[in-house]
């Protein structure tokens, strides 16, 4: 009787330190080392991450909870993904409307347009000598922008990745 009575302490003990380990750790948002060909050469993670996105725009973005940007290249190919996960995806979603209604009328970029792919709406532009599609997908906003005339195989990619 003792060592099912030790032997259910060791294991209601294993899956505590298991839960509170996996609990607690910061969401990995899952970036291949190799992307349509292209290698993963630099990766910012957390606070370094959430602050170069509120950089890129001028002013802190409200409702980030984490952030990740990812270089992959491969020669003169450069493909740039920005991962910024909301609170939830009512505030992913929320930001993605925001971002595209700020970018209409704008100097940066051209006006986003609309697309459907596999069922999810994305948004296209071109500016800064490069291609740019971005996304929702759950909690999160997904920005790539494509230095390649491979830009479609890179997309693709990057929406099986993310």
């Amino acid at each position: 009787m003792r060592r099912l009575v030790l032997a259910v302490v060791l294991l209601v003990l294993a899956v505590g330190v298991y839960a509170a380990y996996n609990l607690t750790k910061p969401a990995q948002a899952p970036f291949p080392e190799e992307l349509a060909g292209l290698r993963l050469t630099q990766l910012t993670e957390g606070d370094e991450a959430l602050r170069a996105i509120d950089r890129l725009h001028g002013k802190a973005i409200e409702g980030m909870v984490r952030g990740w940007i990812a270089t992959y290249a491969a020669g003169s190919e450069r493909a740039l993904v920005w991962v910024a996960e909301a609170e939830g995806p009512t505030q992913a979603q929320e930001l993605l409307t925001a971002m595209v209604r700020s970018m209409h009328g704008g100097e940066v970029f051209s006006p986003p347009r609309p697309g459907e792919l596999d069922g999810l709406t994305y948004y296209s532009s071109t500016g800064m000598g490069m291609h740019h599609y971005f996304y929702g997908r759950g909690a999160r906003v997904v920005w790539v922008a494509v230095g390649s005339p491979r830009r479609d195989a890179i997309f693709r990619a990057v929406l099986g990745a993310f």
